[in-house]
Order: C-alpha cells, then structure tokens, then sequence
C-alpha cells in the first residue's frame, strides 16, 4: 500500500481510535456516575431522607 491509500488507512486507524476512546472514556462517565448515585442513595435512605435528590443529599453531606 503507498501514497494514498496508506493515507487513507492511517485516518481511518485514527479515527477508530479516537470514537473507541470517547466511548470509553462516556461509559467510564456513566458508570462512575451510577456509582454516585447508588452512594447518594444509601447515604439518603440511611439518614431517612429518601425523598431528597442524590445531589443535595451529596451537599449536604458535604458541607
């Protein structure tokens, strides 16, 4: 393969690379985030505030 082609095969390469790192890296987002989430929740249901959203139970317990 030359010139152009091998190119063209070195985009594309990137690019696989690149969309499967960004894919990584929103569903590590994700999980750390429902991992956040599951915490806020036991945090709330053992202060019985069960009511309160997992953001201002995280506040509250942090200030």
């Amino acid at each position: 393969m030359g010139g152009e082609a091998a190119e063209q095969a070195d985009v594309a390469l990137w690019l696989r690379t690149a969309y499967a790192a960004r894919d990584r890296r929103l569903w590590d987002s994700q999980r750390n985030e429902s991992a956040l989430n599951r915490a806020t929740m036991h945090y709330a249901h053992s202060t019985n505030q069960p009511d309160r959203t997992d953001w201002q139970v995280l506040d509250a317990h942090l200030t």
